[in-house]
């Protein structure tokens, strides 16, 4: 009998520092994006930019915290 390819879903082991990454690297993303902003002159982009960067990392960190929980739960029990 075949299981279903993704039957477990896409995780990945947490990695030690997950929110402190996350942020970085979403981080990175935003400066970049700024710096290109920056120089095309389109200012109201930044608003978006770091609207995105908040949502993203407020995403993140709802994420990591649940997938902490579960580990923590199995751990347990």
């Amino acid at each position: 009998m075949r299981r279903p390819l993704f039957q477990g879903g896409w995780k990945r082991p947490v990695p030690r520092h997950p929110y402190r990454d996350t942020l970085i690297l979403y981080g990175a993303i935003a400066a970049i994006l700024v710096a290109i902003t920056a120089a095309t002159g389109r200012y109201k982009a930044l608003i978006v930019v770091v609207v995105a960067f908040i949502a993203a990392s407020i995403y993140s960190c709802w994420y990591w915290r649940d997938r902490l929980r579960e580990r923590d739960e199995e751990e347990r029990g």
